[in-house]
């Protein structure tokens, strides 16, 4: 967070930091999440954490691309957040299957993160093939806590206070007006 909030008059060693802060971050998830036949335990905290600060970098270069008009730091951004989509895609379908996540033990600021990657998801992977199955993989994790969770607190690009059920209905929309 630290190398998020400062600002550097070098951007030679900014781009050093954010180089080895993406390099220790891709590396940490292979660590994080042991093959299925290693697995012992639950790995959502930490994973969660780990997924937090790569959507955090990433964003933060993206904005920062878009205020230099650096095409090319935009590009890599974005190419960035669509590879954490994909990630959360994948622990979504598999967090369905509980193994090896735990949907009812899960934090839940953890299940931000998945609303987060359904908005990029949105935004970002729309040529994707396989972009509506990835959608309602994100859908269907979200909608499994509507009715256990009642959480309300979801600010959507300022469309007011919704709960997961206006999520997912919102998710809903958004997907169609992308077709």
């Amino acid at each position: 967070m630290e190398h998020i909030t400062i600002s550097y008059d070098d951007h030679n060693l900014r781009d050093e930091e954010f180089k080895n802060l993406d390099i220790a971050l891709h590396s940490f998830c292979s660590a994080l999440i042991p093959p299925p036949e290693k697995a012992t335990g639950r790995y959502c905290g930490s994973f969660g954490v780990r997924t937090s600060a790569t959507l955090a970098l990433h964003t933060h270069y993206l904005s920062l691309g878009e205020q230099e008009g650096n095409f090319e730091l935009v590009s890599e951004s974005i190419q960035a957040l669509r590879g954490v989509v994909r990630t959360m895609t994948l622990s979504a379908r598999t967090a369905m299957t509980r193994e090896p996540f735990d949907l009812d033990r899960r934090a839940i600021w953890t299940h931000r993160l998945f609303a987060k990657s359904a908005f990029l998801h949105i935004k970002y992977n729309a040529g994707d093939e396989k972009w509506e199955s990835d959608l309602e993989a994100l859908k269907q994790y979200l909608h499994y806590f509507a009715p256990r969770d009642k959480i309300h607190d979801y600010d959507i690009v300022g469309k007011g206070v919704l709960g997961f059920h206006g999520l997912g209905l919102y998710l809903a929309l958004e997907s169609r007006q992308r077709m």
